[in-house]
Protein backbone atom coordinates (compact mmCIF):
# COMPACT_ATOMS: atom_id res chain seq x y z
CA UNK A 1 0.00 0.00 0.00
CA UNK A 2 3.04 2.60 1.20
CA UNK A 3 4.56 1.63 -2.52
CA UNK A 4 1.70 2.15 -3.88
CA UNK A 5 0.90 5.79 -2.56
CA UNK A 6 4.62 6.67 -3.28
CA UNK A 7 3.91 6.25 -7.34
CA UNK A 8 0.45 8.18 -7.48
CA UNK A 9 2.42 10.96 -5.26
CA UNK A 10 5.32 10.87 -7.76
CA UNK A 11 2.97 10.61 -10.75
CA UNK A 12 0.96 13.75 -9.52
CA UNK A 13 3.92 15.84 -9.07
CA UNK A 14 5.25 15.48 -12.04
CA UNK A 15 1.75 15.99 -13.84
CA UNK A 16 2.14 19.82 -11.37
CA UNK A 17 6.01 19.93 -12.40
CA UNK A 18 5.13 19.76 -16.95
CA UNK A 19 2.14 22.37 -16.38
CA UNK A 20 4.01 24.64 -14.72
CA UNK A 21 7.01 24.40 -16.94
CA UNK A 22 4.33 24.43 -20.08
CA UNK A 23 2.34 27.43 -18.17
CA UNK A 24 5.80 29.25 -18.00
CA UNK A 25 6.77 28.56 -21.66
CA UNK A 26 3.36 29.95 -22.77
CA UNK A 27 3.72 33.39 -20.39
CA UNK A 28 7.28 33.72 -21.68
CA UNK A 29 5.71 33.70 -25.24
CA UNK A 30 3.54 36.32 -24.64
CA UNK A 31 5.89 38.57 -22.88
CA UNK A 32 8.25 38.07 -26.10
CA UNK A 33 5.95 38.50 -28.98
CA UNK A 34 6.14 35.74 -31.28
CA UNK A 35 8.32 33.20 -32.16
CA UNK A 36 8.39 33.67 -35.57
CA UNK A 37 9.31 36.46 -37.67
CA UNK A 38 6.60 38.90 -38.91
CA UNK A 39 6.06 38.96 -42.46
CA UNK A 40 7.83 41.77 -44.65
CA UNK A 41 5.02 42.85 -47.02
CA UNK A 42 6.36 44.79 -50.16
CA UNK A 43 5.47 48.43 -50.04
CA UNK A 44 3.16 49.20 -53.19
CA UNK A 45 5.27 50.28 -55.98
CA UNK A 46 4.74 53.79 -56.91
CA UNK A 47 4.62 55.45 -60.24
CA UNK A 48 7.88 57.64 -61.21
CA UNK A 49 10.62 55.39 -60.79
CA UNK A 50 12.13 54.24 -64.51
CA UNK A 51 12.26 50.60 -64.57
CA UNK A 52 16.08 50.84 -65.03
CA UNK A 53 16.23 52.54 -61.92
CA UNK A 54 15.10 49.94 -59.77
CA UNK A 55 17.92 47.95 -58.91
CA UNK A 56 20.17 50.63 -58.44
CA UNK A 57 17.69 52.19 -55.99
CA UNK A 58 17.45 48.74 -54.35
CA UNK A 59 21.02 48.61 -54.20
CA UNK A 60 21.86 52.00 -52.32
CA UNK A 61 18.95 51.11 -50.12
CA UNK A 62 20.89 48.02 -48.72
CA UNK A 63 23.65 49.87 -48.88
CA UNK A 64 22.48 52.12 -46.35
CA UNK A 65 21.36 55.98 -45.53
CA UNK A 66 24.85 57.69 -47.18
CA UNK A 67 24.29 55.29 -50.33
CA UNK A 68 20.35 56.40 -50.87
CA UNK A 69 21.71 59.62 -50.24
CA UNK A 70 24.29 59.52 -53.19
CA UNK A 71 21.75 57.43 -55.38
CA UNK A 72 19.36 60.96 -55.12
CA UNK A 73 21.62 63.35 -55.47
CA UNK A 74 22.85 61.44 -58.38
CA UNK A 75 18.91 60.69 -59.89
CA UNK A 76 16.64 62.40 -58.39
CA UNK A 77 15.75 64.70 -61.65
CA UNK A 78 15.38 60.94 -63.31
CA UNK A 79 12.46 60.45 -60.88
CA UNK A 80 8.67 61.73 -60.46
CA UNK A 81 6.60 61.93 -57.38
CA UNK A 82 5.29 60.35 -55.86
CA UNK A 83 7.65 57.34 -56.08
CA UNK A 84 10.42 60.32 -55.39
CA UNK A 85 8.33 61.75 -52.26
CA UNK A 86 8.90 58.01 -50.82
CA UNK A 87 12.31 57.71 -51.35
CA UNK A 88 12.86 60.71 -49.91
CA UNK A 89 10.84 60.11 -47.11
CA UNK A 90 12.33 56.10 -46.63
CA UNK A 91 15.70 57.93 -46.41
CA UNK A 92 13.83 60.58 -43.36
CA UNK A 93 13.31 57.83 -41.81
CA UNK A 94 16.33 56.20 -41.88
CA UNK A 95 18.22 59.07 -40.71
CA UNK A 96 15.70 59.87 -38.12
CA UNK A 97 18.00 59.56 -35.36
CA UNK A 98 21.55 60.77 -36.69
CA UNK A 99 20.27 64.33 -38.03
CA UNK A 100 16.60 64.73 -37.30
CA UNK A 101 17.13 68.33 -39.05
CA UNK A 102 17.97 66.89 -41.96
CA UNK A 103 15.41 64.23 -41.90
CA UNK A 104 12.58 67.45 -40.60
CA UNK A 105 13.97 69.57 -43.79
CA UNK A 106 13.46 66.48 -46.30
CA UNK A 107 9.62 65.92 -44.68
CA UNK A 108 8.70 69.92 -44.79
CA UNK A 109 10.36 69.77 -48.54
CA UNK A 110 8.08 66.67 -49.54
CA UNK A 111 4.99 67.87 -48.02
CA UNK A 112 4.93 71.02 -49.71
CA UNK A 113 5.61 69.60 -53.65
CA UNK A 114 2.89 66.97 -52.31
CA UNK A 115 -0.79 67.39 -53.66
CA UNK A 116 -3.55 66.75 -51.47
CA UNK A 117 -5.02 63.58 -53.83
CA UNK A 118 -1.35 62.09 -53.88
CA UNK A 119 -1.12 58.76 -52.62
CA UNK A 120 2.22 60.06 -50.31
CA UNK A 121 -0.70 61.78 -47.84
CA UNK A 122 -1.25 59.00 -45.76
CA UNK A 123 2.20 58.39 -45.03
CA UNK A 124 2.95 62.37 -44.57
CA UNK A 125 -0.16 62.00 -42.02
CA UNK A 126 1.37 59.20 -40.29
CA UNK A 127 4.92 60.65 -39.89
CA UNK A 128 3.92 64.40 -39.00
CA UNK A 129 4.05 64.21 -35.45
CA UNK A 130 7.43 63.01 -35.90
CA UNK A 131 8.40 65.96 -38.15
CA UNK A 132 6.65 68.83 -37.48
Amino acid sequence: MKALISIVIIVVMFLAARNIVQRWNEVERRQNGPVTPPKVVAPPVLPGLPDRMEEPLQEAIKKGPPAVRAFLDKYASHIQDPRLGDVELDYAVSINRSDLAEARQIYKAVKARTPANSPLIPRLEKLRSTYE
